[in-house]
């Protein structure tokens, strides 16, 4: 097997190395093809293969325009794509988004016949079929030819297949398979059942302070709560984003809401977890969310966006699902939470069903499935 992945955002998270990882090792030759939007990201989440002949190449680093010029993009990659690869030399293709990556997939099975998988996600639902609404049929073709359609989150496949340009587009759900991301082996090996005394009081959000993760309406709901219950806390752990400077502030006002900055050390977020009591991140917009998982792994219930991320995941009752835009709303949960803290049930956060090996595996099963033969 030699597989081209097609990633546009393998340099922005660790979801596609650790994938790609585990694919190695099971001797699967990967060329991994990163478009380049900024030459400082050479390199980063970089892999050491142990298969020969896997590598990462990189794009020419895209222009300003691109961004906003959707057909000059594609053929500018397509063209820096098939200069760098011997296209036939590949049995099948990954294609890690449905618009940027699945683009570039489709048009190598159109002129070399290379079967692909391709997965969708939260930037295919929510910014291209909301603002590119032109590019349906685009889409469709994509689907139409893809051996496999993989979804990250059931909510995800909930949002796709609702959209008003997809719901036309049923029949596709018949080559659909939902595959969860892993996390990190350190959280399954550190598995921790928590068990909870009132009062419940430790409110615990970890991730980017911008606009998508909604931090300032959960600090909001969290004051609205703190009118009534007067010992509650919120830590925040995280930096960077639009509302960083923002949350600082809030942070100096108000002796409850305590400010850790990053924290990247996973033994010191271990503690941190086991501090508190439970887990809150509300974002607007959410692919899957592994901090819910690892969250989870600690016994911490959550706080989560409604038809976001790991709604819909598991069949416990692991929190209180909200509506990321209202503060009220945001207020109830909490509220819900720290009153009846035992009510919920803790699910197993094993390999079986979150190592990253195991996602592997899942991968490697729909590749080998559906690669071209190789010819000797």
């Amino acid at each position: 097997m030699k597989l081209l992945v097609i990633c546009n955002d393998f340099s922005y998270t660790k979801v596609h190395s650790n994938l790609s990882r585990e694919l190695d090792e099971k001797g699967v030759r990967q060329v991994i093809y990163h478009p380049l939007r900024n030459e400082g990201n050479i390199g980063v989440n970089g892999i050491e293969f142990k298969t020969l002949n896997s590598k990462i190449i990189y794009s020419g680093k895209l222009k300003k325009h691109h961004k906003f010029l959707f057909e000059s993009k594609v053929k500018f990659l397509y063209k820096d794509l098939i200069s760098k690869i011997d296209p036939e030399s590949f049995t099948n293709i990954y294609a890690t988004t449905l618009f940027s990556d699945g683009t570039l997939a489709y048009k190598l099975f159109r002129d070399y016949n290379i079967p692909y998988i391709v997965t969708i996600r939260n930037t295919d639902i929510h910014i291209f079929l909301k603002y590119r609404p032109d590019l349906k049929r685009l889409a469709i073709k994509i689907l139409s030819n893809a051996s496999k359609v993989i979804f990250i989150s059931k909510s995800n496949y909930e949002n796709f297949f609702n959209h008003r340009l997809i719901k036309g587009a049923q029949h596709f759900k018949q080559k659909v398979e939902v595959i969860n991301n892993g996390i990190d082996d350190f959280w399954l090996e550190n598995y921790y059942t928590k068990g909870f005394l009132h009062p419940a009081t430790d409110i615990l959000f970890i991730g980017k302070l911008d606009r998508n993760k909604n931090i300032i309406n959960l600090i909001r709901g969290f004051q609205k709560l703190k009118k009534e219950q007067h010992t509650i806390r919120l830590n925040i752990v995280g930096s960077g984003g639009a509302n960083d400077s923002k949350v600082r502030e809030l942070a100096k006002e108000d002796p409850s809401i305590k400010l850790y900055g990053e924290i990247n050390s996973k033994e010191k977020l271990l503690q941190i977890f086991r501090k508190n009591h439970f887990f809150a991140m509300v974002s607007h917009r959410e692919t899957f969310g592994l901090v819910y998982i690892e969250a989870l792994s600690q016994g911490l219930p959550l706080l989560f966006s409604k038809d976001q991320g790991i709604d819909g995941t598991f069949n416990e009752k692991i929190g209180v699902a909200v509506d990321s835009n209202s503060v009220n709303g945001i207020y109830e949960g909490l509220r819900f939470l720290t009153k009846n803290v035992n009510q919920f049930q803790q699910p197993l956060i094993g390999r079986q069903n979150f190592s990253w090996e195991n996602v592997a595996n899942k991968y490697f099963r729909i590749f080998r499935g559906s690669e071209k033969q190789e010819s000797y």
